[in-house]
């Protein structure tokens, strides 16, 4: 079920065509709806609580029958596996360090898996987003990187990662959108000699 509808798709694309009017670089969105199920990480979790309440079990209730402790334990487990299927509890139980590795390296799937790196002058530039972890970030190729550093994008994935908190998923990227514009002209003005090797368009996943 798509997240933005279609006049949000539309501001969207507007904003990447006007952008990239005034540079050679090349703008393209992805909007993830999450970048890992996360399922092993809750059912581990699961299995360790069950197996941690297993032994203080046994350390409070001394004749505690096997059977009971086995079936109780069988419980906790399968009550925690069905609370984790619940995604708001199940982003609760992992860790945030787990969430970014994942949507950052989903982020550079998508760069890869959209050719953003198949440009003819390296100066493809991905502005991603992933919703359950509320990530973003903006995503450079090589000749873009050799001019602009991190640093220049930090500000705009910090307001679009706020966007994404407030839920203003559309506005946030039309602002990133604009800001990586004004970068890119800066550095790669246009020529008129580029072509649009990229669909000006947001791609939801």
């Amino acid at each position: 079920m798509a997240v933005l509808d279609p006049a949000e798709h539309g501001r969207i694309a507007a904003a990447i065509r006007a952008a990239e009017a005034t540079t050679d670089g090349e703008i393209f969105a992805v909007l993830a709806s999450e970048s890992d199920s996360y399922v092993f990480i809750a059912v581990m979790w699961a299995a360790l609580a069950a197996l941690l309440g297993g032994i203080l079990t046994v350390l409070v209730v001394r004749d505690l029958a096997s059977v009971s402790l086995v079936i109780g334990q069988a419980v906790a487990f399968l009550v925690l596996c069905g609370l984790s299927a619940v995604p708001k509890i199940r982003m609760w139980i992992v860790p945030r360090a787990v969430q970014e590795a994942r949507a950052q390296r989903h982020a550079m799937e998508q760069f890869l898996a959209h050719n953003l790196h198949a440009t003819a002058d390296r100066t493809g530039v991905l502005v991603f987003v992933s919703l359950r972890e509320r990530y973003a970030a903006i995503i450079a190729d090589k000749n873009i990187n050799d001019r602009v550093g991190p640093a220049v994008w930090q500000a705009t994935v910090d307001d679009l990662t706020k966007a994404i908190a407030r839920g203003a998923v559309a506005d946030g990227f039309v602002a990133a959108i604009e800001a990586a514009g004004k970068v890119l002209s800066e550095h790669f003005p246009r020529t008129g000699a580029a072509e649009n090797e990229l669909p000006d368009r947001l791609v939801e996943i």
